[in-house]
């Protein structure tokens, strides 16, 4: 099993540094660990409204709840690969970003800016070259349609040219860098004794959204080895080999992706690494006393005990949020204090 060794102070050990929790201006913002990334990605819906037949039925039934509706182009396994494509992409992106305290832009942590960028090219390039697939295809995906749809079908739902269609299909990404609450300060002018609240307040959520992040990797791999344990934990189930190799990828993966480096889950992942060089799949479908399975059960749950402790660590506990709101209140009670008396009428 994994050494947890001696017991450390969540953000002592996020920081690297003694007193971490004294004040909230000694988080390292200044040098940022992470980057947004806010990806966008575009898909097309096959689905439509007959507007002809809906009128049509609600006349012959008297009724306004009728809908009629179809789906364009059912019959193409290549408009079925590219949405499974964009989809999948998605995916993607949430394995290797975590959620900050907007919605829409993600944390992604600079070291994983340069596996980002490979993935997010490859990623297009299968896009484009299914695009490719479909635009050959167009004329007879819809001659298709008009056998499979009959009366449902409308030459008006089909346009002359495939990228009409195609330009539904798209991603675009944008980096941007996470605000330095010390930028605030040149906002004196402007602000006044407020720019010190506002720059407590901005620390207080990028902190927890850097905690957040941490805590999400740490959770993410607990669930794989949680769900791995519940496999072989039943004797009549078999574990699959992709099952396998998403876990691989996720450990091999997961260092990073930390915002903070954090050598206790480097250290879980080496373990799992090479423990998963050691065994295939085949291995694992005997159970029973002095099985592989048995054994490897035996590393899953020591490993998962590891997870679910120190992903603890990375939640702000409510001592940690009493804190911040003291540290704020105080900070607020300064600007009552240094504000003029009001003139006597």
């Amino acid at each position: 099993t994994l050494g947890l060794g001696p017991a450390y102070t969540p953000i002592d050990h996020l920081l690297k540094g003694p007193s971490a929790m004294a004040t909230s201006s000694s988080l390292p913002l200044a040098a940022s660990p992470a980057v947004l990334i806010d990806l966008r990605l575009g898909s097309y819906d096959p689905n439509r409204q007959d507007a002809d037949a809906t009128s049509a039925v609600k006349a012959q039934y008297v009724t306004n709840g009728a809908r009629v509706r179809k789906t364009l182009f059912s019959g193409s396994p290549e408009l079925r690969r590219l949405r499974g494509h964009m989809a999948a992409w998605r995916v993607a992106h949430y394995a290797i970003t975590a959620p900050y305290v907007t919605d829409g832009a993600r944390v992604l942590a600079r070291t994983a800016i340069a596996l980002y960028n490979e993935k997010f090219n490859t990623y297009l390039a299968r896009l484009n070259d299914l695009k490719a697939e479909f635009r050959a295809r167009y004329t007879s995906l819809i001659e298709a349609d008009k056998k499979a749809l009959g009366a449902l079908y409308r030459e008006s739902d089909y346009p002359k040219d495939p990228d009409t269609i195609l330009s539904r299909f798209y991603a675009s990404k944008r980096f941007m860098p996470i605000n330095n609450p010390a930028d605030l300060l040149h906002l004196q002018v402007d602000l006044g004794e407020n720019v010190e609240e506002l720059r407590h307040e901005l620390e207080v959520s990028i902190r927890g959204s850097f905690r957040a992040s941490q805590f999400n990797v740490w959770d993410r791999i607990g669930v794989a080895l949680q769900g791995i344990s519940s496999t072989l934990g039943d004797s009549r189930t078999n574990i699959k080999e992709a099952t396998l190799a998403n876990l691989k990828a996720l450990v091999e993966t997961a260092p990073l992706i930390l915002v903070y480096h954090d050598e206790k889950l480097v250290e879980l992942c080496a373990q799992i690494t090479t423990r998963l060089a050691t065994i295939t799949q085949p291995m694992l479908k005997a159970s029973g006393p002095g099985s592989v399975r048995e054994a490897f059960l035996e590393n899953l749950r020591d490993w998962y005990l590891v997870v679910d402790r120190e992903k603890t660590n990375w939640i702000p506990d409510q001592a940690a949020l009493d804190a911040d709101e003291s540290a704020l209140k105080a900070l607020q009670q300064q600007q009552i204090d240094k504000a003029p008396a009001e003139p006597a009428p």
